[in-house]
């Protein structure tokens, strides 16, 4: 993985005003839903609209599961699950489910995920 250094100024704690060089990771662009059903192929005994169905499938029940307000696992990957952005309220009894602004998607990565993320060799990059 390539990164740039990028200046940035430290606005809290004991280095608070000071600046400093931090890596900015280079992004190569994005994998495509198409590319991942190649890759996916290609690394399987299933045809291409097999590879499709499943992904579909999969991304089913994860959204029901979610819906249903439960944690899912992806393997070694990690788990996905809901939390909300909400306007609060002091009186729990007049909470309601209006008060609920935005509700996110949560990923939280499995250990063995990052493991292996933390033995990629990173370089600078020359551009």
């Amino acid at each position: 993985m390539e990164y740039t250094l990028q200046q940035r100024m430290i606005t809290v704690g004991p280095d608070k005003g000071l600046v400093k060089w931090r890596p900015v990771f280079r992004h190569r662009g994005r994998t495509s839903y198409e590319e991942l059903v190649e890759k996916a192929q290609k690394s399987s005994f299933l045809m291409k609209g097999e590879v499709v169905a499943v992904f579909r499938i999969l991304q089913e029940i994860i959204v029901e599961e979610l819906r249903q307000g439960r944690t899912v696992q992806l393997d070694k990957l990690g788990w996905l699950n809901l939390s909300a952005t909400t306007t609060g309220n002091i009186d729990p009894n007049t909470f309601t489910g209006r008060q609920v602004n935005r509700i996110h998607i949560r990923f939280r990565p499995s250990p063995q995920l990052k493991t292996t993320l933390q033995h990629i060799k990173v370089t600078r990059s020359r551009k």
